[in-house]
Order: C-alpha cells, then structure tokens, then sequence
C-alpha cells in the first residue's frame, strides 16, 4: 500500500513537472520582456523629464531664468480635482492587477528570502508608480497636445505588449485556460483602451480649439487664473442662499421594506459630486477583489480535479464518500465566493452612502453622530492618517473579502457534512450528534424568552387606553407583583443555563459576524465606546472626511473662488496702467522690493481718498485721547499733592 501511495504522488508530480515544461514552452517570449522593460523606464523617464522642463514653477522664486522653469509636475490631484474623474479612475485600473500581484506574490518573490519580501515590496512599489507615472502625468498637464501625444504613444505601447504576451503566453501558473487569462486581463486592457481613447479625444479637441482660435500662437493651456468653485459646488451655496435644503442622505429609522429600499437607493444629488480619491479608491479595491476571486476560481477547480484523480487512484470502499465530500467543498467554495462577493458590493454601496451623509453632516459642522471628537485629532494627524486612507481601505475590502469568503465556505461545509449528508443517507447518523445536542438548547431559549416576553406583557404590565380608539398599552408598572417575585426567583437559576447559549449565539456570535460583514468597511467603528482611537481605520476615514472638508466645503471654496477673481481682476488693470509687460504670465509676476512695494503703497492712498480720511480720523482719535489722557492724569497728580 506504501509503494503505491509513493508512485501515485511521484507520478502526480511528474505529471505536474510535465505541465509545467509545456507550460514554459507555450511562454518562449525570448529577449522581448527585456527589451520591453528597457523600454518602458527609459520612455517613462523621458516624458517625465520633458514635462517637468516645461512645467512653470508657481509663486515667487528669485530664479527667474527660462520663464520660471523647470517646476515640479505631479500625477493626480486626489485633493480638491474634480476633472476628469472617470479617466483617471481608467489610469488607477490599469494598476489594478499590479496592485494584486503585490499581495498575492510573483515569481520574482518566490526566489526571494522571508525576511526580505518587505523590502522587495517597497521597491516594487517604487518601480510601480514609475511605470505607471506617465499615464497620470499626460492626463494632469497643462501641455495637452504634448501630453496626449505622449500618453497615446505610451499607452499603445503598453496595450500592444499585453496583447503580445496574452497571445504568447496563454496559460499562466495559476490561470490554466486561455479564457481564464482573457477574464483576469480584461478589466485592465478596457481600461487601457479607454485611456488610449482619451488621449486621442484630447489631442483632436486641443487641435480643433487652436485652429478655430489661430490668434493662439501657443498650445500651452494658460491656467493662470483656475476655477477652483466646480458647478456641484454653485449649485449648494446657491440652495444655502435661498433657504432650501439638499438630499443629506441620511438613514430613516423606521425598518420596514420600502424605507429599507429608499436606504439604499441611489438618489441623485446636484449639490453633491464624489471626490476622486473616492472614486479611484473603489475602482482598484473592486478590480482586484474581481482578480482575486476569479484566480481562485480557476484555483479551487484544480484542487477538486487532483482530489478526485488522487481518490480514484486507490480502490476503497469509501470512495463514493470521499467524493462527495470533495463535491460538498466544490459547492460550498463556489457559494461562498457568490455571498462574499454579494456582500462586498453591499458594503461599497453602503460605504459610498454613508460618505455622502457624513461629508453633508459635516457641511453643515454637525460633529455629533461621528464617534470621535473634533478635538481628539490635530491637523498633522489627519494630514497623515487621510495619506493612508485609499491603501488601507482597499486592503480592508480584499480581508474583507477572503474572510468572508473562507467564513461561509466553512459553514457550508459544516452544514452538508453534520445536516445534509447524514439526513441524505450518504454519511453516517452519528454526524447528526452534534446537531441534536445543540438544537434542543436553542430551541428552549428561544421559546423561554419569547414567551417571558408574552407573560410579561399580558400579566406583569398594568394596562392604560392613551389611544383615541381605547385600545390599551401597556405601561411601565408592576401588576400582580406576587406571581412576578415567583417568576424571578426562578429565572434567576434558569438563565445561568441559558445564558451559556444566550452568550455563545447573541454576544459573541453576532458580534463575531458584524465584525466580519463590517470588517471591510472603515467608516464603522469595530472596538467598544470609548476605544475609537484604537480602530486606525476608523480614525484614517474620520481624518479623511475632516480633510476633504477643508479643502472641498462649497462655501469655503465659492468664498476664495470670488477672492481670487477681484485678485486676479485688479492684477490685470495694475498691469496696463503702469505698463507692465513681463516675459511669464500675469500669476508670475517678479518679486518686488521694498521701495516698489512703498511707491505702490503712497499711490493707493493717494489715490483713495476714503482711505485718506478714515486714517486721519483715526490719527485724530488717537490724538484727543492722548491729550484727555494727560489732562486726567495731571488732575490726578494734583489731588494727590494736595491730599499729601
């Protein structure tokens, strides 16, 4: 029996080995990976390094050379940007599957030590977003012919290798199947075709607006003077301005079927837009819950094809048993994967509602339903914990997702092994045992306590008609006190027996799985009252919303939008009346000297005659009260020489 349990294993690894050359063999792609990869970081550096030189530095810098360049370029403004969001959310897409070969390991990592993966991960991210800088980069600039251009070239690149490796290499280590492998990549390469498309819409819309314009000489997009108010913004100051109120979203408290439908029925807001780090945020946390459970699709499939190849192997009479069982784990995975995924999407509807209603609430300064304090976080925590908020909840989803995945596979096969099995005849009726001790107690407790309520009500509570139609409520008054003493002298050692289930399947059970429905979603609190702080992701989603608010309230930005336009206004006449012509545009004027900012200083008073008069009142003022000063002070004096 041992010589054939070592020739089934040694011949299911030679089969595995044989898989694995013809596996190799379909993926000979020579020297290209290289070349790509050589390929791809020095054009990633190039198109960096071209729009960093044509980037304008902003505000006053003594270096004034080449018309204020170089200047520091950035990505993606994840902070008050609000263009352009469902491209951008295409450009976080295309990282998705990077973001989960991360987590889930490479072939690279499986050469590398324990102890060094943290390392290999830091670098890997590093080299990551510099791969995928330029995809950002040529979608922020201001250079938008150069920049689409650019990206449309990169982006083609890009998508011309996937399709190469995908035609080369149709089978991968985990994805066994060529449809398997087109699923895994399809989220990413329709996203890379969007973003290509993109490109193409811009550089067309930028060409089509200079050869309407011909007088524009330049294809620099001057954006001295941004908007910074977007028309969701408008739209709710204008309804603060006329007394009205806009959705707030909040939850009803009566749960019944329609209000439940209301809940979580998306109703359109036009005061109200999500932000894009929102937005990018769900789009990746998807894309890679989506990878990973499709890779563990394909996964699972292998494990139930070799566990009933092993089993077949050897001729036992408990063949038929084991595979069932194998059947049972099949079925319990693919039900699990079914739920899990289910409640994830409840858990991004509801994450993105109660986003809404919590920014809203915040709008307003109404502190009260958060759990922490506004006090309890200064601004360089939330500055930090808001950086940490996009990677931590993305992370959160995939636990979320893999717990709740592994939960209800387990009790699927708990189920079928100790219920359905044994009832079915298939197993033996011991497998009913643990069912059939612990069902009895629970049914007891249910009906204790279904009927102590029912006593409760019907012979412990005085009655009182406080309804028009004389029906009686029950109020909080003792009646028949005798009998009740009785009743409690009983149930105090009858619950001592109940509260051992009572415990197990109300506190711990349900907190267990609230805690893991809710374990993805960071705008809900996990620990007890009064331990809030603890929770990290709790405190990273509260310093996120205290950091949009700040940068993103409608009145706080409309209020600078209109400052910036008296600015920027009062800036252009100064400039045509004093002549002024410099080589940068009206936001890079040069730095002025003290006797520049004196002149300018006498020719606004001497030019506001208003300005002119209240100062002298004011010199006035404080003249008559130094003199009524010094007169109450010699009659002081006075008095006290006389008195001495």
């Amino acid at each position: 029996m041992d010589s054939d349990l070592v020739k089934t294993i040694r011949d299911d690894m030679d089969f595995k080995l044989a898989s694995n050359d013809t596996m190799d063999q379909h993926c000979d792609m020579g020297i290209v990976p290289t070349i790509y990869l050589i390929f791809n970081f020095s054009a990633a550096f190039f198109i960096i390094t071209v729009l960093t030189c044509l980037e304008k530095r902003t505000g006053y810098s003594k270096c004034l050379c080449c018309c204020c360049r170089p200047g520091i370029v950035y990505p993606i403004n994840l902070v008050d940007s609000n263009v352009n969001r469902l491209a951008c959310a295409a450009a976080f897409g295309l990282t998705a599957s990077k973001c989960f070969e991360l987590v889930r390991g490479s072939k690279i990592t499986s050469n590398i030590p324990s102890w060094a993966y943290s390392l290999y991960a830091m670098v890997y991210v590093v080299v990551m977003g510099f791969t995928f800088y330029p995809f950002f980069l040529c979608l922020s600039t201001n250079w938008k012919i150069l920049g689409s251009i650019l990206g449309f070239i990169y982006s083609g690149t890009t998508l011309a290798y996937m399709l190469y490796e995908l035609i080369q290499c149709p089978i991968d280590d985990l994805l066994d199947s060529v449809e398997g492998k087109i699923l895994y990549f399809l989220p990413q390469m329709l996203c890379m075709l969007y973003t290509t498309f993109v490109y193409l819409h811009t550089f067309l819309k930028r060409v089509i607006s200079l050869w309407k314009n011909k007088n524009e000489t330049s294809e620099y997009t001057n954006i001295s003077r941004r908007k910074l108010v977007q028309p969701h913004q408008l739209e709710h100051v204008k309804l603060l301005l006329r007394g009205q109120r806009a959705i707030t979203g909040a939850g009803i408290s009566v749960p019944d079927v329609d209000n439940i439908l209301k809940i979580y029925t998306y109703k359109r807001d036009p005061t109200f837009r999500y932000s894009l780090k929102i937005i990018v945020t769900f789009t990746v946390a998807l894309l890679c819950i989506y990878q990973a459970a499709l890779t563990w699709v394909f996964y699972t499939k292998d494990i139930v094809k070799s566990g009933k190849e092993f089993i077949k192997s050897f001729d036992s009479s408990s063949e038929d048993i084991l595979i069932s069982l194998v059947d049972v784990v099949a079925a319990s995975s693919a039900l699990g994967l079914v739920l899990s995924g289910l409640v994830t999407l409840v858990n991004v509807s509801g994450i993105l509602l109660s986003y809404r209603a919590d920014i809203k609430r915040l709008y307003k300064g109404d502190y009260s339903k958060f759990l922490i304090k506004k006090e309890d976080i200064n601004a360089s925590s939330i500055v930090s914990r808001n950086l940490t908020y996009s990677g931590s909840q993305i992370a959160y989803m995939m636990w979320g997702f893999l717990i709740l995945y592994a939960v209800f596979t387990s009790l699927g096969v708990i189920l079928a092994v100790f219920l359905v099995l044994p009832i079915s005849g298939k197993l033996s009726s011991d497998f009913l045992i643990p069912i059939k001790t612990i069902a009895p107690g629970i049914a007891v407790a249910m009906i204790v306590f279904y009927l102590q309520t029912l006593i409760c009500n019907q012979a412990f509570l005085q009655k009182i008609a406080t309804n028009s139609n004389g029906k009686a409520n029950s109020v909080l008054a003792l009646n028949n006190r005798k009998a009740y003493h009785n009743v409690s002298y009983f149930m105090f050692f009858f619950y001592i027996f109940l509260g051992l289930f009572g415990c197990l399947m109300n506190r711990i059970g349900r907190s267990v799985l609230l805690g893991l429905v809710f374990l993805g979603r960071m705008d809900r609190c996990c620990l007890l009252p009064g331990y809030e702080l603890f929770d990290k992701g709790y405190t990273s989603y509260i310093s996120f919303l205290r950091f949009e608010e700040t940068h993103q309230h409608p009145v706080l930005v409309t209020f600078c939008d209109l400052l910036l336009d008296h600015v920027h206004k009062n800036s252009e006449e100064n400039m045509i009346n004093f002549g002024a012509e410099p080589a940068c545009p009206p936001s890079r004027l040069k730095p002025m000297n003290n006797m520049q900012r004196m002149w300018l200083k006498a020719y606004t008073m001497v030019q506001n005659n208003l300005q002119n008069q209240q100062q002298e009142k004011e010199n006035t003022d404080v003249l008559k009260n130094e003199k009524v000063t010094k007169e109450i002070s010699n009659v002081v004096n006075e008095n006290v020489d006389i008195k001495i």
